[in-house]
């Protein structure tokens, strides 16, 4: 036997009362929300641990350029100015790719006439009279982001030399 209701329930009404009910709201907005703040923190880790190698890899660079201008394009006197200096001003820094990293230096020497330029290796092997020196300075290194993902970072540059 049903009981007597005086206003009976319908559908409408449970529907209505359905969407009225505000519990469990918090779980379930926190169940939909939590996995975007971790990608977001994942993210922010990742990219912050690339920048901070990036920018050491640039201070290593310059420090290449600065060796290369200094030592009059001595190659090897730079390179090691840049190693030596590097490891000197900054082993105070907990960074440990910083000082890991090593500096490439390479040369080439370019002749231009009014519509050709003509790249050499060696400064003997150039056909012109005054061949321009263009240095190339790059550094890279490889770390591990805060989660074990493996990041390659390259810094270069490539500036004419006197």
């Amino acid at each position: 036997m049903s009981e007597f209701h005086p206003y009976p329930i319908t559908l409408r009404a449970k529907t209505f009362s359905f969407l009225g009910d505000r519990k469990g709201l918090a779980a379930v907005e926190f169940a939909v929300i939590m996995p975007m703040l971790f990608g977001a923190f994942i993210w922010a880790s990742v990219v912050g641990t690339a920048l901070l190698d990036k920018q050491d890899l640039a201070k290593k660079v310059r420090l290449g350029v600065e060796g290369i201008l200094r030592f009059d394009g001595d190659i090897a006197l730079a390179k090691s100015f840049a190693d030596s200096t590097g490891q000197a001003a900054f082993q105070s820094e907990s960074q440990s790719s910083f000082n890991s990293s090593s500096v490439s230096i390479s040369t080439e020497y370019r002749c231009r006439t009014t519509t050709t330029v003509t790249v050499f290796t060696t400064k003997s092997g150039a056909t012109c009279v005054n061949p321009e020196a263009w240095y190339t300075v790059s550094a890279s290194d490889t770390s591990l982001s805060p989660f074990g993902q493996q990041i390659t970072i390259v810094e270069s540059v490539t500036f004419l030399g006197n």
